[in-house]
């Protein structure tokens, strides 16, 4: 009765510490051979917690039979193979692999390669149509209502059955090619610096990557350091368990071999036999070695086996790996083998075959912790040098002590890491809260080219703006004119205008007009008609007397090369954006720029026939060569003349031009005229070299005469394309301004103090009509004898007859007034 007593409180704090446990129903569709060992170890955990386990397989499986496990239950699907076409097809796949993809080609081995991958798909395509066929196994899968659906996605058609079912999906792999699946389909993130592949996303892809969670079979003992997500659950080594006692005949072969140990040998349960010649080669160097060899082979045995080497056709391999006197493992390099060997820290002498082995093996090398050696090219003594290697090499011993550290030193073990999260699955009825957006983002998106993309075009509309704001307008008045009203426009604009200066507020509070409508209204119809003219280039007759008008303006002149290629540079910098005014009421100084040339001591030029140039308004004048009698009159006319009508004229000087380009502008952009042809490029250099070698023909006929030189002022100075284009912008706008003033008001001679004032402004049909013709007259017209009388009836003495002459002379030659 005491101890009854006793029992009661005992009993019930155990009860009190009992932990709550969740029971569920987990349906699972695994892969075959070392996929299912390690989902077999999920199975068995989970079995262990009470949940209820169902494996949905078909009838042509070589690895997962009823008869394995007790703790859950099979959904066999029936279809039409047999466990033998599966082996036969993976024998056939290995072998391949094995020994004849290394002597083939590229293409060879790609062609290949696409074969077995369509026959695997076609076999798979038969799995999942007898899956998703039977409606009476998908009705009876409904009606078991599981909590989740555990798949490996090497083998296809798990995550299609999870959306068909509507179940939660876990997904467990080791890792798919070239990462694959983790990046395309989880969104895991792997830039080429980590690992380069090829491909898109499909829609079985899609399916995929609505997955809760990722079991992924691999740990940071084992893989390089990289992002990832946080419904990626990394659980290498789940399968690893303590080392069990070994069998007694096997536990007395290891302790046979003394202070040597052993050398663990397996290349996996999917290959069962070598080639003779293989097979031997690995006899031969494994007799060679001082430590015994556990070997695990089903295959013809070698012809000549040494007496340290013991064939199984199965070994407790995780338990021998934990065994103290265990030196070293050689491995195909798989997952599982590799996992075992850091989990008790043994170093590994690899021989990759096929799959992920290779990848695996480099994994292990580059951490200090294996040898890799090539199945068809190693010799014997290659593998005796890699054994010896890393068994008394301490530091591949040191490597793989750490590696199994840092793979024990977890909060809680791989097996349990994938138990508890395939619970919270159940639990919480998915994991949708650990998937990122980046399922729901196009490429693009995904890379940010949309953000960057914007930012771009910001940046670009901001350099744009402040280039066009900075940027100078090169022709504002043909912008306002022509681009924002157009000609119509401003014809139609100046008429109003002036219709309205012409009612009654163009008048004062006396009704006196404040402008000259007539003259105005008279202006504006002669210039409507020159709206869209466009100038003439300049003649070489017109050359003759211009020069020496261009020196009566002020301008300075310097003393430049005659190149007609050559451009003035100093000239250019010195007008650079000049804008000056001139009213003309500077002070008269004198012209210090006047060039004065020494007088030619040679005879007169002789004649030189010349061809004829086109003049400004369409008029062709010989040109003549001055003669002796000429240059009498000259003279003759020029000592008759007062010092005031000697002396130099101002004119106003309101555009200074200057070459741009090979373009004759203005600097305020208001004009662009183009010499020679008409042609946007700008000045035809060949037109100006042309003019400026006539003129120095000109010229130096001219300064030819010393008489002419010595006793007058009349004197041309050099000219290069500078001058020539300052003269020619000059020209037009006397051009422009005689076009204005013709039948409007008479052109005045410079006043003389003795001379009587000119009749009133108002009164046009009085007095005497001064001559201002409108183009140059050739010698011999019948217009000049008509010019002559005009002349006599104008002057009223000898000095007036000869300033009228010099003055219609100068209208005749270059059409501006001396």
């Amino acid at each position: 009765m005491f101890r009854s007593s006793q029992c009661v409180p005992v009993l019930v704090l155990v009860l009190c510490h009992t932990q709550h446990t969740y029971s569920g129903k987990v349906l699972l569709w695994p892969g075959e051979h070392s996929h299912w060992l390690n989902m077999k170890n999920i199975v068995a955990a989970l079995s262990a917690k009470g949940h209820e386990m169902t494996v949905l397989t078909h009838s042509a499986t070589p690895t997962i039979t009823a008869d394995q496990s007790t703790s859950c239950s099979f959904e066999i699907v029936p279809v039409p193979y047999t466990a033998q076409d599966m082996t036969d097809m993976m024998d056939e796949i290995f072998h391949y692999w094995m020994y004849e993809l290394p002597n083939e080609s590229f293409i060879q081995v790609s062609l290949k390669i696409k074969e077995i991958i369509q026959r695997t798909t076609e076999m798979n395509k038969v799995f999942c149509r007898a899956v998703f066929k039977n409606k009476e196994l998908l009705e009876k899968l409904r009606q078991a209502r599981y909590d989740v659906l555990l798949t490996d996605p090497m083998f296809l058609c798990g995550e299609l059955l999870a959306e068909t079912l509507d179940l939660p999906l876990i997904i467990s792999l080791r890792f798919s090619h070239a990462n694959t699946l983790e990046r395309l389909c989880g969104q895991l993130p792997a830039p080429p610096s980590y690992v380069p592949s090829t491909g898109k996303p499909t829609s079985v892809c899609e399916a995929m990557g609505k997955a809760d969670i990722w079991l992924i079979r691999t740990y940071w003992d084992f893989e390089y350091p990289r992002p990832f997500l946080p419904n990626f659950k990394f659980v290498g080594g789940l399968h690893c368990k303590p080392a069990k006692p070994l069998p007694e005949d096997m536990e007395e072969f290891v302790q046979s071999s003394g202070e040597d140990g052993i050398v663990v040998f397996s290349l996996g349960s999917m290959i069962k036999n070598l080639t003779r010649e293989r097979r031997d080669v690995i006899a031969s160097a494994l007799g060679q070695i001082s430590q015994k060899v556990l070997w695990r082979y089903s295959g013809e045995k070698p012809d000549t086996l040494p007496p340290n080497i013991r064939l199984l056709d199965w070994i407790p391999q995780n338990d021998l790996l934990g065994h103290p006197k265990t030196k070293a493992f050689i491995t195909h390099g798989g997952t599982n083998g590799m996992y075992e060997a850091i989990y008790h820290g043994v170093p590994m002498v690899g021989i990759p075959l096929f799959g992920d082995q290779p990848d695996n093996m480099h994994h292990m090398k580059t951490k200090g912790a294996a040898v890799i050696l090539d199945l068809n090219q190693f010799q014997g003594q290659d593998l005796v040098l890699a054994v010896n290697a890393v068994i008394n090499d301490p530091s591949y011993k040191e490597s793989t002590m750490r590696l199994s550290r840092i793979h024990h030193d977890q909060p809680m073990s791989a097996l349990d890491q994938a138990v508890f999260w395939i619970e919270f699955v159940m639990r919480n009825k998915g994991a949708k809260h650990l998937r990122v957006q980046a399922h729901n983002l196009s490429w693009y998106q995904y890379h940010c080219l949309d953000v960057l993309a914007a930012l771009l075009a910001t940046v670009v509309l901001i350099a744009v703006i402040f280039f066009k704001a900075r940027r100078p307008n090169p022709n504002p008045c043909r912008h306002c004119r022509r681009r924002t009203r157009g000609a119509a426009d401003t014809e139609r604009l100046i008429a109003e205008l002036i219709q309205t200066f012409h009612s009654a507020k163009g008048h004062d509070t006396m009704g006196i007009p404040l402008l000259d409508h007539d003259r105005i209204q008279a202006i504006w119809e002669e210039q409507r008609r020159h709206l869209h003219c466009r100038q003439d280039p300049p003649g070489l007759r017109e050359l003759i007397g211009v020069e020496y008008l261009y020196s009566q303006t002020g301008r300075v002149l310097q003393d430049v090369s005659l190149d007609p290629d050559t451009l003035d540079k100093a000239a250019d910098i010195q007008d650079m954006d000049l804008d000056v005014k001139d009213e003309g009421f500077e002070e008269e100084e004198d012209d210090c720029t006047v060039h004065c040339p020494t007088p030619s001591l040679q005879q007169p030029s002789q004649e030189i026939q010349l061809t004829h140039s086109r003049l400004g308004h369409h008029l062709q004048l010989p040109l003549k060569p001055f003669l002796n009698a000429k240059v009498d009159e000259l003279v003759s006319l020029w000592s008759v003349l007062p010092d005031a009508n000697k002396s130099r004229l101002i004119y106003p000087s309101r555009h200074w031009e200057r070459i741009v380009k090979g373009q004759v502008k203005s600097t305020k952009g208001k004009t662009s005229v183009v010499p020679g042809k008409e042609s946007p490029t700008g000045v035809r250099r060949p037109r100006w070299a042309a003019v400026l070698a006539h003129y120095i023909k000109i010229r130096e006929l001219v300064l030819g005469s010393p008489r002419l030189i010595a006793q007058t002022m009349l004197q041309l100075f050099e000219l290069n394309q500078r001058t020539l284009s300052q003269w020619f912008s000059r020209r037009q706008k006397a051009w422009e301004r005689a076009v204005l003033q013709q039948d409007v008001v008479g052109t005045r001679i410079p006043a003389m103090a003795y001379q009587q004032l000119p009749p009133p402004r108002g009164d046009r049909t009085s007095g005497l009509r001064l001559c201002h013709p409108r183009r140059p007259i050739a010698p011999g017209h019948p217009a000049r004898k008509e010019r002559e009388v005009e002349r006599l009836a104008c002057a009223e003495d000898l000095q007036s007859y000869i300033a009228c002459s010099l003055w219609t002379a100068g209208r005749d030659n270059h059409g501006k007034q001396v």
